[in-house]
Order: structure tokens, then sequence, then C-alpha cells
């Protein structure tokens, strides 16, 4: 891959944009780029937990790439947010988990990304917003509404209407941020809780994911799978026993 690379830490997979000259800008190719790797790649490594970070220490990525954007007509710009909601949409459906790493500034079309993310790590500098209405635009790829969910309407309009960037705490207390800590210890910590959740049995993840995201029509079923999988006969059968020794030890 020419703007992302990926490496495997256990059952764990880091891909991180390698545009650190250009800020991590999501330009066409990344997001093409991006969309190869989870429609086609992670199938084939039958991925459990995807963390998403950017090049360098300061930013995870600033945004659309302005530069590529400003040389483009009305149809090409049709054709760029077609990519890039294409991909932020698969990236939210995927059967595994995603951790986006906030290293820094996540701006624009970059927080979109994160917020197409299951969760935000986000490092202590890591500064979010939307600033499109500074050049007369607002978020085009799913961004308003996924902010909407995470933040409520308030706090949306403020960052979409103002163009406010805020820090990771004040990111956090509004529940845009899961987790903060020191930028040097990003990577380490989301691999940590990647490690963690891979653990666990993959159906109840994506059973959990799928009844969260699609709502209460879907979580009986999804409960039902979970039932009838050998990893929650093994762990029930195991809790049941423990209570029973220790009954007998009363």
């Amino acid at each position: 891959m020419k703007y992302l690379s990926h490496e495997m830490k256990g059952d764990v997979s880091i891909l991180t944009i390698e545009r650190q000259e250009h800020l991590n800008a999501l330009s066409r190719g990344v997001l093409e780029e991006l969309l190869y790797f989870l429609e086609v790649t992670a199938k084939e490594l039958k991925l459990k937990v995807l963390i998403l970070t950017g090049s360098g220490a300061k930013v995870f990525s600033a945004g659309a790439d302005i530069q590529e954007l400003y040389a483009m007509n009305n149809a090409q710009v049709n054709h760029f947010l077609n990519l890039a909601n294409r991909a932020l949409d698969h990236l939210e459906n995927l059967p595994f988990i995603t951790i986006a790493a906030v290293n820094g500034y996540a701006l624009g079309l970059g927080l979109e990304l994160a917020l197409a993310c299951d969760f935000i790590y986000a490092s202590d500098e890591a500064e979010l917003g939307f600033p499109e209405v500074e050049l007369g635009l607002i978020p085009g790829c799913g961004g308003t509404q996924r902010l909407l969910d995470a933040v409520g309407i308030r706090h949306a309009k403020e960052m979409v209407l103002s163009g406010k960037r805020i820090k990771a705490k004040a990111a956090m207390e509004r529940g845009l941020v899961n987790h903060i800590c020191p930028g040097d210890l990003l990577i380490d910590v989301c691999v940590n809780t990647a490690k963690k959740m891979s653990s666990y049995s993959h159906v109840a993840l994506t059973a959990g994911k799928t009844a969260i995201g699609k709502g209460f029509h879907v979580e009986r079923t999804e409960f039902l799978r979970c039932f009838d999988t050998p990893e929650r006969k093994g762990a029930m059968k195991a809790l049941v026993e423990k209570n029973q020794r220790c009954s007998a030890c009363d």
C-alpha cells in the first residue's frame, strides 16, 4: 500500500495513515486503499479488532485533501463523496471491533473517519473538530449524524456551526471520546484493550455491536445467536461449577 501501512500484533491489527507530510489528509488514493483493505484484506486476515491511527505524533488526520478537492468539479466531488461514504459506512459496519487511536488533530473528514469506529481513544494533546463551515461547507460523509448520536443535538450544532475545535478532555466530557491517555502510551493502551476484547467470543462481540447499532428489534435475535455458541456454554458451565464449589465450602 502506498498511503497506508499495516501490522499485526497477535490478533490485533493496526492500520496507519502514512501521509505525515500532508497531515495525513484523506485523498482519493487513501480512501481507495482504505476501502480495499476493509473489503478484501480484512476478510482474508479474519480480523477480530482493528486499530486505526495516523502516522506521527501530532495528527490523526487533518481531513480531506483540500488541494485535491479545490481542483475538482461538482461531478468529481460527488464521486469523492461516494467513495468516502462507502469507506466510512463499511468501516462502521465491519463484523469486528474498531478503535480510532486519535494521536493528535482529528478534523473534518478525519473526525468523520474516527466517528465511524466503535471507540475513540485519544492522546491528551488531541483536538477534534469540524472546521468545514470556515470554508463554506459542512461535513459530507455522515459526520453530522454520527456526531449527533455521540454528543447530542446542542453539542453537535455547536461543533458543526461554529467550527470550534475541542480538546480531548472536553471531547470525553461530551461523550465523543471514550478514553484519554498520554500520546506515547496511546497505541499500547489501544492494543491492550483490543487484546482483551479479542479474547472474548467473536459471536458475542459482533452480536452486541449489531444490537446496539440496529435497536431493540434485533437484540433478542442476537442474544439467541450468542446462546447457541460453545463459548457461551463453556463460560456458563465454568461459572456454575465454580459457584457449586463455593457453596460446598460454606
